[in-house]
């Protein structure tokens, strides 16, 4: 930022505020009104960002970026953001109008503030969106976790609970945790639980073959249990067979399986 813009911008500072947080207050957007109307965070935006300028900060605009990183985890804080961003260089340019008569030094001063101003509001929706993908990232993890937890119950002995409809993209997830817990449990034996899988047809049953097959290349033996009355009898209807050993329970597998080791 020239010298000349610079000291335009600190004799006009308190005008350049008022009109920028007006501007703000008066943005018919619901997603903003729990950020217009606080007057310290309108401050030290309005600081922050006017410093910024002030220093020629458009680099790694390191403050800034460590002030709205905090602020990004806030619910719709990104449209304040972007709209406290596009106004202030509204502003500025209302500022240049009113104070400058050469339309050529019009377009070169604002051309200056909007090379200035074009990768913080670019850093802002990049940050905001990586944050967003590190939560979203976060959260399938967890439910990645919670959909089909290896559970050891006992030395080399793991029970993998599985509850609800099972799709493509959870028959994955059952697998790929089956596969991770024998490595890390060095599990021999592992008991597939359904007792919680409303329904069991050819599809399901494939992907359960599936996971089995699976287990046993890596030296496991899985057990399917809760095997209900009204599955067994489907499985049968369809000609479907599992190929593992099956127990009307938990407590009967685990009982077989205490019986091997």
């Amino acid at each position: 930022m020239n010298s000349y813009t610079i000291h335009l911008l600190r004799e006009h500072k308190q005008e350049l505020y008022i009109d920028w947080k007006e501007s703000i207050q008066f943005m018919n957007n619901p997603h903003l009104d729990d950020y217009k109307w606080d007057e310290e965070l309108n401050q030290e935006v309005f600081d922050l960002t006017f410093r910024s300028l002030e220093t020629g900060d458009k680099g790694s605009y390191t403050n800034l970026r460590q002030f709205y990183g905090k602020l990004l985890e806030k619910d719709w804080c990104m449209n304040y953001l972007t709209a406290a961003f596009q106004q202030f260089r509204r502003s500025i340019l209302k500022l240049i109008v009113n104070e400058e008569s050469s339309k050529d030094r019009i377009v070169e001063l604002y051309e200056e503030v909007d090379e200035w101003f074009d990768p913080v509001i670019t850093n802002v929706v990049s940050d905001c969106a990586e944050k967003w993908h590190h939560a979203y990232m976060k959260q399938r993890e967890a439910v990645r976790e919670l959909t089909a937890p290896m559970i050891p119950v006992f030395n080399k002995i793991c029970v993998l609970p599985l509850i609800g409809n099972i799709s493509d993209d959870r028959a994955e997830i059952i697998k790929g945790n089956l596969l991770d817990g024998i490595v890390q449990y060095r599990a021999e034996y592992v008991l597939l639980d359904i007792t919680g899988v409303p329904v069991v047809d050819t599809y399901v049953a494939n992907h359960l073959i599936q996971a089995t097959e699976a287990a046993s290349m890596l030296g496991s033996t899985c057990i399917i249990v809760g095997i209900r009355p009204e599955i067994a009898q489907t499985l049968v209807s369809l000609g479907i067979k599992l190929n593992v050993l099956t127990f009307f329970n938990l407590h009967k597998g685990i009982e077989y399986v205490l019986q091997q080791a």
